[in-house]
């Protein structure tokens, strides 16, 4: 429920410091947690006051939104939290409808947007046990990174725009019933599936970027992110009023020029941001062994189609994994092993934070990833 307050964390925190009610968001935040705890002891054929142990992990926004900490210094450069540590308190003082000696564990955060989440992305992949260059990333609304030589840690944060997950997309959504989430070529023609199976309604993130990633590899688009008539498909290529150019996908669903523009915008961010933490620890990207591709929404996607459109260099072909959710895994290990929890303390402050609002590298790094590669 939080995006009705933004699509992003920077728009919900300035809801909260703006707004005519600054607590809205966080009543709506607890009274979601509350839900999803009656619809999880349900599933688990348990009472909520039987929950004595909550362990909650989360983007720096949104922690400090929950904890009530301010966040004037999280909307202006150069982003710091006001608070990085991890907590440990009675549920009671978040009024969740839990036993009431119950105990919450919030895992501490990195910098302005790398969070709770990506901290226990790490404990739940051992990731300080990685003895070879590796990559993590949680690519969203805003995209997590974190890089390792196999001794030091870095990370940033990209802000790559709300294109992967459907919004600013003419035909995008989310992914629920009737979105496209999977495009391929087929004895020359173009193929999808939809989500639950349903009539078409739009398109989500994953389905538009192995859309992109098809149209690229045909010539349909070119590196520049162009339609061009005279490539395979331009019999799909519809002229609108205002003489703008949208790939016709299938009955109502359109791939307007400047869908295409959104989604270079979000992959050329990740793109910058992947070689502003190479060039911190002196690695090509060669030299990366190990891409581990976290959240729900990276488990859906096609590393091949991401390489496709140059979200991923080259390079990276047949090295990434899909881990799922690793944020969630980590908080439920949180859970059963509060010695790992303690230990996140270290995992987190032994990361080197990245700020790219402050790296002259990355503008141009964004720039240069702002193509395709050629067909």
């Amino acid at each position: 429920p939080q995006s009705a307050f933004g699509a992003d964390v920077i728009a919900r925190a300035n809801h909260v410091l703006t707004g005519d009610d600054p607590n809205a968001l966080r009543r709506v935040v607890l009274l979601a947690l509350n839900d999803l705890i009656a619809q999880a002891t349900a599933i688990a054929k348990r009472t909520p006051d039987q929950v004595v142990l909550v362990s909650i992990v989360g983007n720096t926004v949104m922690h400090h939104i929950l904890l009530g900490l301010p966040l004037s210094q999280l909307v202006r450069a150069p982003y710091l939290p006001f608070s990085t540590q991890a907590h440990v308190f009675p549920a009671a003082e978040l009024a969740l409808h839990v036993h009431a000696s119950a105990i919450v564990l919030i895992a501490p955060v990195i910098g302005g947007f790398v969070g709770a989440d990506t901290v226990a992305c790490l404990s739940a992949t051992a990731y300080e046990k990685i003895t070879a260059p590796a990559l993590l990333l949680d690519i969203g609304t805003n995209g997590e990174l974190v890089c390792t030589d196999g001794t030091r840690r870095v990370c940033c944060s990209t802000a790559a725009g709300p294109a992967f997950e459907g919004a600013n997309i003419s035909c995008g959504m989310r992914a629920e019933n009737g979105a496209i989430d999977h495009v391929w070529l087929e004895d020359g023609c173009i193929g999808f599936s939809t989500i639950g199976h349903a009539p078409a309604r739009g398109i989500c993130g994953s389905g538009l970027i192995e859309l992109i990633a098809l149209l690229v590899r045909q010539g349909t688009i070119d590196e520049t992110g162009k339609y061009d008539m005279q490539a395979p498909f331009s019999d799909r290529l519809i002229t609108s009023s205002d003489s703008k150019l949208s790939f016709r996908v299938t009955q109502g669903v359109m791939l307007s020029q400047k869908d295409v523009r959104e989604l270079q915008l979000g992959k050329a961010a990740i793109r910058a941001g992947i070689s502003v933490l190479l060039d911190a620890l002196s690695l090509h990207e060669s030299q990366i062994c190990r891409v581990l591709l976290a959240g729900a929404f990276g488990s859906h996607l096609s590393p091949d189609a991401l390489c496709d459109i140059g979200l991923f260099p080259e390079a990276f072909r047949g090295k990434v994994e899909s881990i799922g959710n690793a944020a969630g895994e980590g908080a439920k290990l949180y859970l059963k092993n509060f010695e790992l929890f303690l230990e996140s303390e270290s995992l987190a402050r032994e990361t080197e934070y990245i700020e790219l609002s402050l790296s002259t590298a990355f503008t141009n790094y964004y720039i240069d990833a702002m193509s395709f590669p050629e067909a």
